[in-house]
């Protein structure tokens, strides 16, 4: 989960956030078209359904950092 751009982790309380943009999993795309969801499944990366999505919205934090 990411609020305002920054990693934060899912057991965040709601109210730490209130107010900010908070962008989860979904949010890189609902549909599951975005490239990590895409790469994530064509590499069988995919493991428990718990720690997924912060692994991916994590590796989305880093990607955007690089040029």
């Amino acid at each position: 989960m990411w609020t305002d751009a920054q990693p934060v982790p899912a057991s965040t309380a709601v109210g730490a956030v209130a107010g900010a943009e908070v962008t989860t999993i979904e949010g890189l795309d609902p549909e599951g078209k975005h490239p990590l969801q895409i790469a994530w499944l064509e590499l069988q990366v995919p493991q428990c359904g718990y720690c997924q999505p912060g692994q991916i919205m994590q590796a989305a934090t880093l990607l955007k950092g690089l040029p």
